[in-house]
């Protein structure tokens, strides 16, 4: 059918202009024909040949605009899509630049897609039990180390125990001469009276509750009591009677049958004195 019509120029010629039928884009699309009608007599009209030229030309172009409309969406046009926003709801244009989801990747159920925040490159959503899966079990191990400290505490021995403190020591003749003293007793060798005390030399190779008749392991000594002047000093030994290692000689009291006396106070009332070089 025609949907337009006009005049070319001032020849009178009528062009009259069918439109297609039928969708655009649809293969039954009728062409489009020109009518003319009107003109002159006589010789050729150039006017005329012109405007048939010219009305050509743009039946032509409306052909080619009606055609191509038809298809697909030229590239480039932005296209407006509207999308339900739910029951009820407005509707929400979408398309190029109304979001940033088309770039980002966004398929339609708003899942991303682009492999970004934990989705891999081919689409596969994330395991959440891997990642909870992954715990480094691996275990550290700190031992803690406690340093007892023993707080040593020396108790002076009963002030009624018997002991004996060597005060001096000098070399005379050959003989080494300890000066000593005693506490709670009176020096006196007496086998057969229990109430009698002496004293037992020994070198300091040897433990102090060692020296006596009642000691196991036991070690040697030299009873005493006074010198032959009746003087508390101890002369028996000499230099040349030092045993290997001993550096002190030292003294404990013992008793009548020659025990050493009160042996679990041995280590706090045994006295010494170091040797001296000669």
């Amino acid at each position: 059918m025609f949907g337009a019509a006009g005049t070319v120029g001032g020849t009178g010629l009528v062009v009259a202009m069918a439109t297609p039928t039928g969708s655009p884009g649809a293969g039954d699309a009728t062409t489009p024909t020109v009518a003319l009608s009107g003109g002159g007599s006589g010789g050729p009209d150039w006017r005329l040949i012109g405007g048939v030229a010219l009305a050509g030309i743009v039946v032509a172009v409306i052909a080619i605009a009606l055609l191509a409309g038809g298809g697909d969406e030229p590239e480039g046009v932005a296209t407006a899509e509207v999308t339900d926003a739910g029951e009820g709801g407005d509707g929400e244009l979408a398309g190029p630049g109304a979001g940033d989801e088309a770039e980002a990747g966004t398929s339609e159920d708003g899942d991303d897609d682009s492999g970004v925040d934990g989705v891999g490159s081919d689409g596969a959503e994330p395991d959440d039990d891997a990642e909870a899966d992954f715990v480094d079990d691996s275990t550290t191990t700190t031992e803690s180390t406690t340093t007892t400290t023993e707080a040593t505490t020396t108790t002076a021995f009963p002030s009624e125990l018997r002991s004996v403190s060597l005060t001096d020591i000098a070399v005379a003749d050959g003989r080494f001469e300890i000066a000593y003293e005693t506490s709670n007793f009176e020096p006196e060798i007496s086998r057969n009276d229990s109430s009698k005390y002496h004293i037992h030399f020994h070198w300091n190779i040897y433990e102090p509750e060692s020296v006596g008749s009642a000691s196991s392991p036991r070690g040697d000594w030299q009873l005493w009591d006074v010198n032959s002047a009746g003087e508390l000093i101890f002369d028996a030994w000499g230099p040349g009677d030092v045993p290997a290692g001993a550096t002190e000689i030292c003294a404990v009291v013992a008793t009548n049958t020659h025990a050493v006396d009160e042996p679990d106070w041995a280590a706090e009332t045994v006295s010494c004195v170091e040797i001296p070089d000669v």
